[in-house]
């Protein structure tokens, strides 16, 4: 494949990473905690709540369409700067929302429609963006680039999450919430469109020819593709095992709980925004180690976190922080692997189409986990009960179905076939050893600093002795 020149590389670079750093605010305001929350407000019911969270991931169906449309433009770069900035655009008819709840309606099916369009257009673009990326970015610095982008991406992305639950929480108390999200959503797309202008700056790269195939073509390209074949089969069960209770986690923090917006703004920047600042780490890891072995240590660590959950009380609640900062280092090296191993099992001709097909299949099944987890919740509603100071819950059943489908996915990892990645043992002494060395560096820096400082306190002890004679 053929790349840009080096500096023209570099520069184009440094406008991807402005980019994702001008996009992360609207794309956290309108996700994770602050959806949930926004979701709750409108009024949404937990099946509701199911389909809101779960329709990101059926819209990457159109991502399908994805290579046909790159065709059609021309370059990867055109269709992303376009579709993302129209699916930014369409957030204003939904900032406006909260506010009208004075006039007691549902814009709960006004906002699902509305949301589905621009996770349409956002999905078009996301599509030509892998491709566009996978094109400029080297592969031998591929995962540090994105490690280092999205480590930018985490910081704006922690910042945003908490001056957003201080800023609800505000308005809250002055009884006014629906002004807050109408506020943080104009300002997100205000920066979405800043973002657009550092897309335009990404130098486009050179084609690899036409991009769309038939669907005979991508079958027959699926079927001889073996190495692609074992990584789908194991993204599939990963994304069932974690889809099934991924409405469920704020839900819970903001009804069981009765945490503020604060609280769960918080406790999402270190769960979500910490992966985002520690993905330098495991990036450079799976530079020299591979897939494999960095998935077996990373989701082993995540593995228990449902079953954490279950056994929390409002009492012992305040354990989840010490959980959100484990989870968030392990995520970190999921997040990063999984994304990366997609495009380590492309050929290097034509990529769009089977970037679309995976894109496609995980987001089928991340939809279909999170509407069977609304499905169980739905079912289960109205039963609790209580047995000393734990209380069952219906949001239980759905974090125990996802305990079960992570140990299910976890044995799928060896099937995966990548002959050069090395052994899990050999990785995991890697990582220790380099914790180890950090901390004795810091160990014998603050050795060293207690040392400094204490010879500079007995020689000011010794000066102000002889100024006193």
């Amino acid at each position: 494949m053929r790349y840009l020149p080096k500096q023209e590389m570099k520069r184009s670079l440094r406008y991807a990473y402005l980019e994702g750093i001008l996009g992360a605010p609207i794309a956290t305001i309108t996700s994770g905690a602050l959806l949930t929350g926004f979701s709750l407000y409108l009024g949404a019911t937990p099946f509701e709540i199911s389909i809101i969270l779960a329709l990101p991931f059926l819209t990457q169906i159109v991502q399908l369409l994805g290579p046909q449309i790159i065709d059609n433009a021309g370059d990867s770069k055109k269709v992303t700067a376009n579709a993302t900035l129209i699916a930014r655009l369409l957030w204003i008819f939904i900032a406006p929302l909260p506010v009208t709840l004075i006039y007691e309606w549902n814009p709960v099916p006004l906002f699902i429609v509305i949301s589905t369009v621009s996770l349409l257009f956002f999905n078009i673009g996301l599509n030509s963006w892998l491709l566009w990326m996978s094109g400029l970015v080297p592969g031998k610095i591929r995962g540090r680039f994105f490690g280092w982008r999205n480590m930018y991406v985490g910081v704006v992305s922690t910042i945003v999450l908490l001056g957003a639950g201080a800023f609800l929480d505000w308005f809250t108390t002055m009884d006014i919430e629906g002004w807050g999200y109408a506020i943080l959503i104009l300002s997100g797309v205000l920066l979405g469109v800043f973002s657009y202008r550092a897309i335009k700056q990404i130098s486009a790269v050179p084609s690899n020819g036409k991009e769309s195939v038939t669907y005979s073509e991508l079958l027959q390209e699926t079927r001889t593709n073996s190495r692609f074949r074992s990584i789908v089969r194991f993204i599939t069960l990963w994304t069932l095992a974690t889809s099934v209770a991924a409405p469920f986690w704020f839900v819970h923090l903001f009804e069981f709980f009765n945490w503020s917006y604060t609280e769960v703004t918080l406790y999402a920047a270190l769960s979500t925004g910490l992966p985002f600042i520690i993905q330098p780490f495991w990036g450079g890891i799976l530079d020299r180690v591979g897939h494999k072995p960095l998935l077996r240590i990373c989701i082993t660590g995540v593995t228990l976190v449902p079953l954490f959950w279950i056994v929390m009380t409002p009492e012992t609640a305040h354990l989840l922080w010490v959980e959100a900062v484990i989870s968030g280092t392990f995520w970190a090296g999921i997040n990063i692997t999984v994304f990366n191993i997609v495009l380590y099992a492309l050929p290097a001709g034509r990529k769009a189409p089977l970037v679309a097909l995976s894109s496609t299949i995980t987001g089928v099944i991340n939809f279909c986990g999170m509407i069977l987890g609304g499905f169980v919740v739905s079912i289960l509603s109205g039963i609790s009960f209580q047995i000393g100071s734990w209380y069952f819950i219906v949001f239980h059943a759905a974090f125990f179905l996802s305990f079960v489908g992570r140990i299910i996915a976890l044995g799928f990892i060896k099937k995966i076939q990548e002959p050069e990645a090395k052994e899990t043992i050999v990785v995991a002494h890697m990582i220790v050893s380099g914790f180890t060395k950090r901390i004795s560096l810091g160990r014998q820096f603050w050795v060293f600093w207690t040392h400094i400082n204490g010879k500079n306190g007995k020689n000011h002890r010794r000066t102000e002795e002889k100024n006193s004679d």
